[in-house]
């Protein structure tokens, strides 16, 4: 039986360590009578380091419980899902007392359009509804997986080159663009060596308004002149104007407030922008090229992520950030009993495990409280989501835009 802690089973602990440190006291008051009794009192602290670091740890465990407790609070049943059903879908009939209490107990937490759609992504698991920092609830569950896992990290891994970092500016959206761009034309040897294209020249190019927007916010103290924006929109600019090089318009650290007239040949092309719906054709699409796609950050998980799987939100300190824009790299395998896709963060190597992490792909998310994270968390949504790719030209077409250049 799961036993809840209290503050009783924290007062145990502390109490505890209080009669290992007199325990400690005793022996070192009669080091001054007894010299020999030395080794006693180092064995003795040695001792009392063990159970120290012990009870540590299970003060920690008793927070990890009181964490979980506080952070789901409530749990509707796989097994109630017909239930529920019956009760939104079936005939109009009048219900059971205890079908309608139990209705009204999971739309306390729930309310009924959010209901529909949770029960409309046809889960293979509980429905939990957790309640994160500043009291703004979500609901997750977990999807039954589609397709094969093949793994196909490692190829892809090395195709992209160093991870970037984008420090504290609003463009990995840029980043991914490019990056994906690069890889694409690489795989397909339109170029014939890795080429780097420049994620600045999206920047600069692709919204006017949203550029001017930030040279306003400069004046308010805020000396940022990027901006957030949709990976398709990103891929769209491309497949128009194509795509300058690294070495036309660099990154730079610090944002320009000015936009340098736009110079350079060689750039990258692309054709259509295709989004992807389900995850079976990622997994398909990932056994020829990397992907791009988002995931909804969760602070303080994303960051801490290491080698772990990201989940979302995992305690009551979570908090959703943002949208992320990142690369897939592959399918990853099964991880803790959980299939996965390996990703392609941008920022820099000390993030995940050299700069990439693993994302269940099994997992749907969806806010509950009314009038936050509205954009992108209204409906339900997979943690990996967003999934586009670019296509190629024919290499005809590929020439033509570049002979085209010199004109």
């Amino acid at each position: 039986m799961e036993t809840w802690p209290t503050e009783k089973h924290v007062k145990d602990v502390v109490e505890d360590l209080r009669t290992k440190v007199k325990g400690y006291d005793y022996v070192s008051q009669s080091l001054h009578t007894d010299k020999n009794r030395l080794n006693e009192l180092q064995e003795s602290l040695e001792r009392l380091i063990t159970d120290v670091i012990g009870l540590i740890d299970r003060l920690l465990d008793i927070k990890k419980e009181y964490d979980v407790k506080l952070f789901r609070i409530y749990t509707i049943r796989k097994e109630d899902f017909h239930e529920l059903d019956a009760y939104l879908f079936g005939p109009r009939a009048p219900k059971s007392p205890q079908s309608s209490k139990f209705f009204l107990e999971v739309t306390k937490f729930v309310p009924i359009n959010k209901l529909v759609l949770l029960l409309a992504a046809k889960p293979i698991s509980d429905i939990t509804i957790v309640e994160c920092r500043d009291h703004i609830q979500f609901a997750y569950l977990k999807t039954a997986e589609e397709g094969d896992i093949l793994v196909t990290e490692d190829e892809w891994v090395k195709l992209m080159g160093p991870v970037k970092n984008q420090l504290e500016h609003d463009i990995c959206w840029a980043f991914v663009t490019a990056e994906l761009v690069s890889a694409v034309r690489h795989i397909y040897k339109y170029d014939p060596t890795v080429v780097e294209y420049s994620c600045r020249d999206l920047v600069d190019f692709v919204d006017h308004q949203k550029r001017s927007e930030e040279k306003t916010k400069e004046k308010s103290g805020n000396k940022h002149f990027c901006y957030a924006h949709g990976l398709r929109e990103g891929f769209e600019y491309v497949k128009v104007n194509g795509i300058l090089r690294e070495e036309s318009r660099p990154f730079e650290a610090n944002c320009r407030e000015e936009v340098l007239t736009r110079h350079g040949s060689n750039l990258g092309y692309i054709g259509e922008v295709v989004s992807l719906t389900t995850v079976k054709e990622v997994l398909q699409t990932l056994q020829n090229h990397p992907v791009a796609g988002c995931i909804p950050v969760f602070e303080p998980d994303y960051s801490s992520i290491n080698d772990q799987l990201y989940y979302g939100p995992t305690s009551p300190l979570s908090r959703y950030e943002t949208m992320h824009a990142i690369s897939f790299v592959g399918a990853g395998g099964v991880k803790q009993g959980e299939k996965h896709v390996n990703a392609r963060s941008s920022h820099g190597v000390n993030f995940g495990k050299d700069g990439y992490f693993k994302i269940c792909f099994q997992h749907v998310i969806i806010c509950l409280t009314r009038g936050h994270h509205m954009r992108y968390l209204e409906d339900p949504v997979l943690l990996p989501c967003r999934f586009v790719y670019p296509e190629l030209l024919s290499l005809e077409k590929d020439e033509e835009k570049r002979r085209d250049e010199t004109i």
